[in-house]
């Protein structure tokens, strides 16, 4: 394996996730998700503006809803109150309402937070702000492509555990990183590290040490499950990573690969191949157990 391709990149001790060395300031991070995020998210995605942006991700919306939100749902008690780590859209609170959750936000990025408190959102900038301000306890926490971005992982999951009422779940989701097929197309096609990212994403985990850190954190992990293993198509010929209009088209057929077969069928792939640590994404459930 090259020794590249963990360059400048430091590995946790306790729980073998990497992160980017050095880390910037609470300063730099807070400034860029409150000012510049979104404006890099709409560039890449070629939006205009955030309410454009906002359309284009409502768009894939039935996928969303019909695979990973339902597949979350039908893997924790029903809760009442949900407090959604990083809801940028809003669109996994809007998908929580609809099945009569009482869903909050924490929304850094003030311009995004504007808009969703003009839709009749109940958002919060930080986590600090919302146990500051109201301080309930909530029954699930999300954090859906979020840990990897947060500054220290560690005190973000621990004010979580707090926030948490007894029983209560915890639902992190983050990319799948330097996994075993990313590795294979770097190693035997020559594709470059075109998954890190280090102005945005801070860490890099898999299942093994997502796993690791939520357990060391106190919860108890229940669930694990991947997505659909977007690297296949790279080790297959088709080189997404230099070429952003197949990347898309790519995308929309994984979109109808999930939708087109059975939910407990791709509930089971998607549990097997995180088993393996393959698949694009890695979402673990985890618990915060009163018994011991």
């Amino acid at each position: 394996m090259s020794e590249g391709l963990f360059s400048g990149l430091k590995r946790d001790a306790a729980c073998g996730f990497l992160s980017v060395d050095p880390i910037p300031s609470s300063k730099e991070v807070q400034e860029y998700y409150e000012q510049e995020y979104y404006e890099d998210v709409v560039d890449g995605a070629c939006a205009p503006d955030l309410e454009d942006l906002i359309q284009s991700i409502q768009n894939e919306s039935e996928w969303r809803v019909n695979t990973w939100y339902d597949d979350i749902l039908s893997l924790i008690a029903k809760p009442q109150t949900l407090l959604d780590v990083g809801c940028g859209t809003g669109q996994f609170m809007n998908f929580a309402q609809g099945r009569d959750i009482d869903a909050i936000g924490i929304e850094p990025a003030k311009d995004m937070r504007r808009i969703l408190q003009d839709r009749g959102f109940d958002i919060h900038p930080s986590i600090e702000h919302y146990t500051t301000s109201c301080g309930k306890s909530v029954d699930c926490v999300t954090m859906l492509n979020v840990l990897e971005h947060v500054r220290n992982p560690r005190e973000t999951l621990r004010s979580v555990f707090e926030l948490l009422a007894s029983d209560g779940d915890i639902v992190v989701k983050v990319p799948n990183d330097f996994n075993p097929l990313q590795i294979a197309a770097h190693s035997q096609l020559e594709v470059g590290r075109y998954w890190f990212s280090p102005g945005v994403h801070l860490h890099y985990f898999n299942f093994d040490s997502l796993r690791c850190l939520l357990k060391e954190v106190g919860f108890t992990v229940r669930h694990s499950f991947a997505s659909f293993p977007m690297e296949l198509f790279l080790l297959l010929g088709y080189d997404y990573s230099s070429d952003p209009q197949l990347g898309k088209e790519l995308h929309r057929r994984r979109c109808q690969f999930d939708t087109n077969i059975p939910a407990d069928v791709r509930r089971g792939l998607y549990k097997q191949l995180a088993e393996s640590s393959i698949g694009r994404s890695c979402t673990v459930i985890g618990t915060k157990c009163t018994y011991t």
